[in-house]
Order: structure tokens, then sequence, then C-alpha cells
């Protein structure tokens, strides 16, 4: 009891992940329709790390004050945060002017809350200098309790329809905001950010607890985000499971799946997935991605719709999102961190320094490359606060994970020279 006690105290910071959100009436509350589309609050939805975070921005900036610099070691999303920040607000104020319309700088803002999840992270990781991988852990086991309470809510009004696209989003007291659209992304980057702590602390454990995070994504049928957590599965074999469990995985999950379908109506399981139609085109999402390049020209190249949304329409693609938005520009440095997250995982695949601690750094930077070419492909969640402040976290958290691996291998070979310095 004790040692719960001591861990809640120094890592209770997880309850800012809480998906608790408030709009202009109070707490988000929605509701799902006849044939499930989840409905609520329209207008400003704001999750209760948006605030965290505010609050944390300001305790930074003091703390920065109070001692005269602030050691942001994680400089290469910082550099580009501060371009991205420039470019964004050069581009949006031009349209602004242009188009006459103070609503451009909304769409702005939006990009812009994404960074609080970097604050949040500087100052976990840096100024409270928290464990990552257990911080990512606990974070977890918070929402696999989430996950479980959403299903008793759930299922004690709606019965075996939660095991499909009827899932209640809600834990009974608060309702979860965006559960068909960003939200199962979220939680696929949960789970398997998580695993590595998971996996060292409970033993067989982990495999219950892939299962029913497997069956959530599913039931909330986002076929991105169930795209996602096969590939994000792939790379946890690679990099974290040995044959015996590679083996147990394939065959616990094959048994879930028949069992599951064998239990609940497959009428309900499948779902919208049946829909072949609107997988072969993306649903419609080949179209929006082509009307982005239409009546292109030098001006939208290189500057885009100087953020003017024209059609309230999402490219439902982040990297033509900002193509469209903020043109080349704009896209370039979006891509830039990208690449830097590439050269990010040829440094550790070559630095020996690292020894066991790199495997974990691949794992979490290749869960990061497959959020990159899946989620960024297939929605803008960069351009929406509620997923862009998850992304920037963990993003963020990486690349101070990899400094303070690098200053602890730094420290160990200085003080291995000295010592033989000494001998000599």
């Amino acid at each position: 009891m004790n040692r719960i006690i001591n861990v809640f105290k120094n890592y209770w910071y997880i309850l800012f992940f809480v998906p608790l959100f408030f709009t202009p009436k109070g707490l988000y509350k929605s509701f799902v329709t006849a044939n499930y589309i989840h409905l609520g609050d329209s207008g400003l939805v704001f999750p209760i790390y948006f605030i965290w975070g505010i609050i944390l921005f300001f305790i930074i900036i003091a703390i920065s004050i109070k001692k005269r610099h602030l050691k942001v070691i994680s400089f290469e999303i910082k550099s580009h945060i501060l371009i991205i920040g420039f470019i964004g607000f050069i581009i949006s104020s031009i349209g602004v002017i242009l188009h006459s319309d103070i609503n451009i700088y909304i769409k702005y803002m939006q990009v812009l809350s994404g960074f609080i999840g970097m604050f949040i992270s500087w100052y976990l990781f840096e100024i409270k200098r928290l464990n990552i991988e257990k911080f990512f852990g606990l974070l977890g086991i918070l929402y696999f309790l989430i996950i479980i309470l959403n299903y008793i809510y759930s299922f004690s009004q709606i019965g075996f329809e939660s095991f499909g696209r009827g899932l209640l989003p809600s834990l009974g007291i608060i309702d979860i905001y965006q559960t068909h659209v960003y939200y199962p992304f979220i939680v696929n980057t949960i789970l398997f950010m998580s695993l590595p702590y998971i996996m060292r602390r409970f033993n067989v454990f982990f495999y219950i607890y892939i299962i029913i995070y497997l069956l959530y994504i599913m039931n909330l049928q986002v076929r991105g985000a169930l795209l996602s957590f096969f590939f994000m599965l792939i790379v946890a074999m690679f990099f974290k499971f040995n044959i015996k469990q590679k083996i147990n995985i394939i065959l616990l999950i094959s048994l879930f799946l028949i069992f599951l379908i064998y239990i609940v109506d497959i009428s309900i399981v499948i779902g919208r997935f049946e829909n072949i139609e609107r997988v072969k085109d993306f649903s419609g999402r080949t179209d929006i991605w082509l009307s982005v390049f239409q009546e292109f020209n030098i001006t939208k190249l290189f500057f885009g719709s100087f953020y003017l949304d024209t059609d309230g329409i999402s490219a439902h693609n982040q990297y033509l999102e900002f193509l469209g938005m903020g043109g080349v520009l704009l896209l370039s440095v979006f891509v830039g961190v990208f690449i830097n997250i590439i050269i990010l995982f040829f440094k550790v695949l070559k630095n020996n320094s690292f020894k066991n601690k790199n495997v974990n750094l691949l794992y979490y930077i290749s869960i990061l490359i497959i959020q990159w070419l899946i989620d960024f492909n297939v929605n803008v969640p960069i351009s929406n606060t509620n997923p862009a402040i998850f992304y920037w976290f963990y993003l963020n958290s990486i690349f101070v994970l990899y400094h303070i691996y690098s200053q602890k291998a730094s420290l160990v070979l200085n003080y291995d020279y000295a010592k033989l310095n000494k001998r000599e």
C-alpha cells in the first residue's frame, strides 16, 4: 500500500491526461444516434491537459526568470516549433490582411496550441525529472482503467452493442470527446508507448493488456487507428517480444477474434468495416486530396491559401493540410521534424554507448515513425488542439529521453577516460 502511495505521490501527473473535456456549457456531453453517429456540444471543446499545459507554461516562464536560464535539452524540437510558429504567424497575418478575416488566426492558433504538449513534457521530464518510461507505463495503466470503466458504463446501458460502433463514449460522469476521430489514435499511442514498462513490471499481464486495448480500438471502428495498431504491433514484436511471446500474441489475438465473433452478432463487431467501397477510396479521402491541387499556382505552392479555410473541409492528411493552408514554406518545416526523427533513429542505432537502453529508444522512435507514416496520412491531428497536444508531448519526450541518455553516456565515458589518465 505504501508503495502505491509513493508512486502516486511522484507520478500523480498522469492525471493531467485524463480524458476530461470542457465546453462553454460545462463538461462535455455526447450521445450516440440510431445510426451510431456520435454527437455532442458544438463550438469550443478544451481537454483538461490544455488547461494544465497553459498553467505549466507560466510556471516554466517563472522558473526561467528566477534562474535567468532554463535549459531545454530537446533543442531539435524547440527550433522547429519556433520556425513553425514564426512562419505560421507571418503567413496567417498576410491572410488576415488579404482576406480581411480575423478568424484566420483561429486556424493558426489551433496549430500553435499543440505545442502545449511540449511544455508539459519539459516540465515533467526536465524540471521534475520524472522517469519517462515509467510515466508512459503508468499513463497506459490509467487509460486501461478508463477503458474498463467505459465498457462497464456502456454495457450497463446498451448491453452487447457496446462491442461495436454503438459503444457509448462515456464514463458515466464525464464523456469522451472525438471517440470516432482522433481519440482512437491517442489510445493507440498510449498503448504502445507504455508497453516496455508494462512488459517489464507485469509479466504475462501484458497479453490481456494488449487484447483489451485492441478490443477497444476495434469497437471504436476507426480504420486508420486499427491499421496503425497492427503496424505498431509489428514494431513491438520486432523490438520487444521474444519468439515465444510472438507466437503467443498471434494465437491469442486470433482466438480472441474468433471468440468475439462467436458470442457477439458479427454485424455489430464488423460494423463499418464491411463497407468495402469506402475502404477503396479511403472514405472519400482521395477526392479531397486531389481537390487540394485544383487551381494550383505559384502563390499557392509557396503560401497555400494563407490559412484561409475556404470550404471548411479538412484535407484528412496532415501533410496536404499544411500544403493547402501554408504552402511548401509551412510543409517543409513540418517535414523537417520527420527528417529529424529519422536522423535520431540512425543516431541511436549506430551509437554503442547506449548499450541496452537503445532498445527502448529505437522502439519508441519506430512507434513515432509509424505515427508519421499512417496517422498523419489519414487525418490532421496536428491541426487540432486535442490530439496535437498528445502528439507533440510524445515527440518531445523521446528527444528529451535521447539527450538524457546521451548525457549519461558521455559522463560514463568521461569518467572512464579520467580513471585511465590517472592510472597512466
